[in-house]
């Protein structure tokens, strides 16, 4: 199923942190304050379909790790998929990340070295006003 053929619709949380201190530089393309940048980028789908494949409740993360500045290319990519969606939601969220990460990579052509993906067991907890979200491969 094609992201420009389906009706996409997501509602959720999105969460992100990295090894670099305080605010990332690297989102400014400037140096990682340790050298390289190891980054979990995480959503929590409250509500939302691809066609009519229903996503909700759902958890999809990403790690990334860069051993330099982002342009520098070389970087690591993994995808992980809440391991409680079934085929076609699990087709729906690969799709839509991939198109995203596509479209994002489209600025720096060769700046991944390698990337993966897989289901995981993905826990999404929110207290209060803050919220924790942990995975386990």
């Amino acid at each position: 199923m094609a992201v420009a053929q389906a009706n996409w619709s997501l509602q959720g949380d999105y969460f992100e942190s990295c090894t670099c201190d305080l605010v990332c530089p690297c989102i400014f393309l400037m140096p990682p304050t340790k050298g390289y940048c190891e980054a979990l980028v995480a959503w929590h789908i409250k509500k939302g379909s691809m066609g009519s494949t229903k996503l909700d409740g759902l958890n999809v993360v990403v790690w990334l790790r860069s051993p330099k500045i982002l342009t520098d290319g070389n970087w690591r990519l993994a995808l992980y998929i809440d391991d409680r969606a079934d085929e076609k939601q699990k087709e729906a969220l690969a799709t839509y990340m991939v198109a995203k990460s596509v479209a994002i990579l489209r600025c720096w052509p060769d700046s991944y070295q390698s990337c993966w993906g897989q289901s995981a067991s993905i826990e999404f907890k929110q207290e209060e006003k803050s919220a924790t979200s942990s995975s386990k491969a």
